[in-house]
């Protein structure tokens, strides 16, 4: 009884013996301790048993259980995959965490393909790193942190980093690009387990991550030129804010690291210069607000080592700045159309950088922060392009005019017409610029509301309705907005005309809620025109206040600062005079005697 019993144990001895299999993976995973992406290793050792799938750190660190049930998902799939009953086998999983806590669904990729080395007793390449969920059918998921777990994999010099396959359109498809250029780690997309394992296991061939900006091709040699229809725009002075965003758009296209980012940087410029051509035809708003769309994309490029949040911040902190430092001049009879507008912009950027300091404060990871400055690049431009209205404003000259009492009243009601639409920017922008008392500016904002929020783009408009309404547009603009918004709404109508059909409707739809806003804010300047009042002051005399107000403030800056350097320099001087003193009292007072003259005694 005994030999058998004997016999039995030495089988399950050799049978474990048989069946123990070690195999090791580089990871990114991320510490809650620091909540950023670092390398770490995971190792699974594989024993007879009965099934326990257990997740450890090796360490007095904690496993969330999202990590947990990765491992379970990964062990299922790698079973079923090779046919193996996964009841026969323990399965161990060690993360190396430095004594913090695990968390996070990103290592099923890993995971997963450590169960299936160890199954077959094949060890893994050790010149790479993998992240990405897993689900059941082997589908590899996304991820975040992509920009610091390729970082982490440049620390071991890795050949590639697998990550989930996602759409070029993916928010998180530019960063895929972004790290790998920044880290010279080469990103590989891997949709499921199978396209993972001959990256894992074999020596495939590696190709760098591609990436392309969404852009279109507009037809702008084709483009008829603007007919402009309204006698009173100042069109000078629109070209000169359409020239302003282009320099600023360049310029940060000129920031961009050409020798990691030439290909992005080549077809931003190439963008740009389609925008121009638009703009030589006369749609001056049309390509202005193109070149504005692409800035932030240049921005974020431009500012791809400023990952961290001190960097974020000092970046939104220098634009909060800029913004609270452009300063509206006195509206009069010809200028309140840029002053408004200047106003509801600045109002756009002050809510949409708050909103960024939010998302930056809630960010863990450098992904978080680069996302954060992209959206928070067009409160930077809309302040700029509020300080050349403001500037072009001051310029125009006319009589200095008040709005009556009842544009209070106007405006509220506008406000409160949007209460059914949720919180849009530009309905947080009205509710904002009601409550600070800038009515003109809110009414602009309510506008800009109305005709985004309101539900017509959920089907696309009938062709006749995009003609007529565009027509209406053309016919008399009232002001140099409206006027510009119906030319684009007529240069949409053109490329609807030339496009293929399947996005001919988009066009057709921009078209129609453009011309929407040129009847809407034609609609909000006729109101604004009929309820200004002529002010006691005249303009020159009140804008010469401002300016003399200005340059007081500015004047006892600098009296104040002359009078801190004065006292400063009698402070130095008290000290020496008094180290100059002191050093004559030290010295011994030497007497010559050879140049003393005798005294002459008086005769009694």
């Amino acid at each position: 009884m005994k030999s058998i019993l004997a016999a039995m144990l030495l089988a399950l001895v050799l049978i474990n013996a048989t069946y123990a299999y070690t195999v090791t993976i580089h990871a990114p995973a991320v510490l809650s301790s620091i909540d950023k992406g670092t390398l770490t290793t995971i190792m699974l050792n594989i024993t007879a048993g009965n099934g326990t799938v257990y997740v450890g750190t090796g360490g007095s660190g904690t496993v969330a259980q999202d990590t947990l049930a990765s491992a379970d998902t990964a062990v299922m799939y790698a079973t079923s995959s090779l046919s193996i009953n996964e009841s026969r086998y323990n399965y161990r999983y060690t993360i190396e965490s430095n004594g913090s806590n695990v968390s996070g669904p990103s290592a099923g990729l890993a995971m997963t393909l450590l169960a299936i080395g160890g199954l077959e007793h094949r060890q893994l390449n050790q010149d790479f790193t993998v992240t990405g969920t897993i689900s059941p059918n082997g589908t590899v998921g996304q991820i975040g942190g992509v920009f610091d777990k390729v970082q982490a994999a440049s620390s071991i010099r890795a050949h590639y980093i697998l990550v989930p396959a996602i759409s070029t359109l993916n928010y998180q498809y530019p960063l895929y690009y972004l790290s790998q250029q920044a880290y010279s780690v080469p990103v590989i997309e891997v949709a499921n387990v199978t396209q993972a394992l001959p990256f894992a296991f074999g020596s495939p061939a590696v190709t760098l991550l591609n990436y392309s900006i969404p852009s279109t091709d507009y037809y702008a040699s084709g483009l008829p030129s603007a007919s402009p229809n309204c006698t009173s725009c100042n069109y000078t002075s629109f070209g000169n804010l359409m020239n302003f965003t282009f320099n600023f758009t360049q310029s940060q296209i000129n920031a961009i690291n050409g020798t990691d980012f030439g290909p992005v940087k080549s077809q931003l410029q190439s963008q740009l210069d389609q925008y121009r051509a638009i703009g030589s035809k006369g749609y001056l708003y049309s390509a202005a607000d193109l070149a504005f769309n692409e800035y932030p994309v240049a921005f974020m490029f431009s500012n791809y080592r400023n990952s961290t949040y001190p960097d974020a911040i000092a970046i939104l902190d220098n634009i909060s700045a800029y913004c609270s430092s452009v300063q509206a001049p006195p509206i009069t009879n010809t200028n309140y159309e840029y002053v408004f507008g200047g106003q509801a912009r600045v109002t756009w950027a002050e809510i949409t950088l708050q909103n960024a300091y939010q998302q930056l404060n809630a960010s863990q990871t450098s992904d978080a922060v680069l996302l954060t400055l992209e959206g928070a690049a067009p409160a930077y431009s809309w302040c700029l392009a509020a300080g050349q209205m403001y500037n072009t404003a001051s310029g125009m000259g006319g009589n200095y005019t008040v709005l009556n009492p009842s544009v209070s009243t106007a405006a509220l009601q506008a406000v409160q017409s949007l209460s059914g639409l949720g919180n849009g920017l530009y309905i947080n922008a009205s509710r904002t610029e009601y409550a600070s008392g800038e009515y003109g500016a809110a009414l602009y904002s309510a506008k800009y509301a109305q005709i985004f929020y309101n539900g017509s783009n959920n089907a696309y408009p009938s062709v006749g309705a995009v003609n007529a309404t565009v027509a209406k547009a053309l016919e008399a603009p009232n002001g140099i907005w409206p006027q510009q918004f119906a030319l684009q709404s007529k240069f949409y109508l053109y490329e609807a005309s030339v496009s293929n059909s399947t996005v001919a409707p988009q066009y057709l739809d921009n078209a129609y809620t453009t011309a929407l806003l040129s009847v809407g804010l034609g609609d909000v300047n006729t109101y604004i025109g009929n309820n200004l009042s002529p002010s006691t002051v005249p303009y020159n005399i009140q804008n010469l206040t401002a300016q003399l107000s200005q340059l007081q403030y500015e004047m006892s800056l600098t009296l104040g600062a002359l009078i801190v350097v004065v006292i400063l320099l009698a402070l130095v001087l008290c000290v020496l005079l008094m180290m100059l003193s002191k050093q004559k009292a030290q010295q011994p007072q030497a007497v010559n005697v050879s140049q003393q003259k005798p005294r002459r005694r008086k005769s009694g």
